[in-house]
């Protein structure tokens, strides 16, 4: 299997990731040298997918591609060529262009009768916001009070009309995928996301302590999405828990990050092997894999000047050419730009355990060992801090040794 990878972000490093996880050959093409994902690729063309001569001179000898991006020119010229290329695009864009848009989505799941926090104003506040047009967790914000929301708008560039704003729901906030096509859908594996300061996913864990009554509603709207998509490819769709309901957030219609790798180290499901079989179907011969999960936590850290920051995935935007590394520092694998010696480095770290004990007792151990090796003396661990997480259970670990 030799794929085709547009995009050398973070979504990129997770398709790259797991190609090498499942033994393919990787054609990475992007407009700019040295991604984060161009370390984890067998090869790299510099190219400009929005022009579509370039494109069609470059996907030869592939078996598949997938777009890792989210800029609209350059899906809207891949979508111009589908047609004329000689093999697949893993990507379903009708349905990426509605979960795109909030406000589509936000019409989808009501006409669907989907519980969802309620819309601005008759929310109230705190009141959480965010751009209509940008997926994941890319720009929301929480105001607490209208003095807050005025000096929100007042000093941002767009207007309010180009956000949307919701009812702010405090509790845990959980993510699964859906894979498939034709009314026929597989839902891997539900993961916890935690967030930073800016909202941004600092962490995924698996297994959930989520109730099974809620995970089988959680599988129950997924699969209800999917078919009301007609959905070729994959989803992820992310909710929020409180007083025994789940409030759908959004969804996203496209090979997220981060979930995914967490997914395969927990039951060992290769998310993309599941999709490469939505477009070729039989080539891999995959199998959902359900037993024993192990427990996982993956998580974003950044060293700089002796300063280990962990925060949100933001942190790995600017990194290099990423790498894999196994027993990195003690820690189970890291995807990283760190060599001995050097003074400003990322990481992804991926932390394992037969028990949830036994997992933070071991990222305990590997977070010391980065510290002491590091010459790290000050470590900060960047949370939610709005009034109205006060009083929450808190699902990071503060302190490091």
């Amino acid at each position: 299997m030799r794929l085709a990878i547009i995009g050398g972000k973070l979504q990129g490093v997770e398709a790259a990731y797991l190609a090498r996880k499942a033994g393919w050959q990787t054609l990475l093409i992007d407009k700019r040298a040295n991604t984060p994902a161009s370390g984890l690729c067998d090869e790299t063309i510099l190219a400009d997918v929005c022009q579509p001569a370039v494109i069609q001179s470059v996907l030869t000898k592939v078996d598949l591609i997938l777009p890792a991006l989210e800029n609209r020119e350059a899906l809207a010229a891949l979508k111009k060529v589908q047609r004329e290329l000689n093999c697949p695009i893993a990507f379903d864009f009708v349905a990426n262009a509605l979960s795109c848009s909030k406000s589509l989505s936000y019409a989808l799941f009501g006409k669907l009768g989907l519980d969802m926090p309620k819309p601005f104003p008759e929310c109230g506040f705190p009141l959480l916001v965010k751009p209509d047009s940008s997926s994941g967790s890319r720009g929301v914000t929480i105001l607490e009070n209208e003095a807050d929301y005025r000096r929100f708008f007042g000093q941002t560039e767009q207007t309010a009309e180009s956000w949307v704003g919701q009812q702010f729901i405090a509790g845990p906030s959980y993510s699964l995928e859906v894979i498939g096509r034709d009314g026929h859908y597989d839902t891997p594996q539900i993961t916890e996301i935690h967030m930073d300061q800016g909202n941004d996913c600092k962490a995924v864990t698996a297994p959930t302590a989520i109730s099974q009554e809620l995970a089988e509603k959680l599988r129950c709207i997924s699969l209800q999405l999917a078919h009301a998509l007609n959905l070729c490819g994959i989803m992820d769709v992310e909710v929020i828990a409180q007083d025994d309901r789940l409030y759908l957030l959004e969804i996203d219609a496209r090979l997220p990050s981060q979930t995914p790798i967490a997914v395969y180290w927990s039951q060992k499901t290769n998310m993309l092997e599941l999709l490469a079989d939505v477009y070729l179907p039989g080539t891999n011969n995959v199998v959902l894999k359900q037993a024993a999960p192990q427990h996982v936590r993956l998580e974003h850290i950044q060293v700089t000047d002796g300063v280990m920051t962990l925060a949100g995935e933001h942190l790995m935007g600017t990194a290099g050419p990423l790498a894999t590394q196994e027993g990195f520092f003690g820690i189970q694998e890291a995807i990283t730009d760190y060599v001995p010696g050097k003074k400003h480095w990322c990481a992804t770290l991926i932390h394992t355990g037969v028990t949830a004990e036994e997992l933070e007792n071991r990222r305990m151990i590997g977070l010391a060992q980065i510290k002491a090796s590091c010459g790290i003396i000050q470590v900060i661990d960047s949370k939610p801090t709005t009034r109205v997480h006060q009083g929450e259970a808190c699902h990071d670990t503060v302190e490091i040794c």
